[in-house]
């Protein structure tokens, strides 16, 4: 088979924030550790041999940041931010007994503030990106 596509969804609500995403949005508001968090991510990835030694695959993903009760003690749960992430890869496997392959990928990510991590926080939208180049070989350990 040619074609494989995977998928992943995460839910995680902490009552402290152990990824440190929200904690660091709300770092000018206070020092402490956010508490009660919420993450969703959605992750769908695809890999497709186009010929005997090469590999495509594209990797996208999208995770929202949700803090309860920023604003009053029962607001609820306010959305901060959805970041969206693209990895498209190529990898090639020169040696039909050695398993040592090359890729190149690139990873960009766009991060998207809420309406009120904008106006309550001073968060922006931005982006980040970056091209990967190298190898994959196993570590022998004897």
């Amino acid at each position: 088979n040619n074609l494989a596509v995977m998928y992943d969804f995460k839910y995680s609500r902490e009552g402290l924030d152990r990824k440190g995403l929200v904690t660091n949005m709300l770092a000018d508001l206070s020092e402490y550790t956010a508490q009660d968090v919420a993450y969703k991510e959605h992750w769908v990835r695809t890999e497709y041999q186009f010929a005997p030694r090469w590999n495509f695959s594209l990797t996208l993903m999208s995770s929202d940041a949700y803090s309860k009760n920023l604003t009053a003690l029962d607001s609820g749960y306010n959305h901060l931010r959805t970041a969206y992430g693209v990895i498209p890869a190529l990898q090639f496997s020169p040696f039909k007994n050695l398993n040592l392959k090359f890729n190149v990928s690139y990873v960009g990510r766009f991060y998207h503030y809420s309406d009120f991590a904008k106006e309550n926080l001073g968060l922006s939208n931005y982006n980040a990106g970056r091209v990967s180049i190298g190898f994959i070989a196993p570590l022998w350990i004897l």
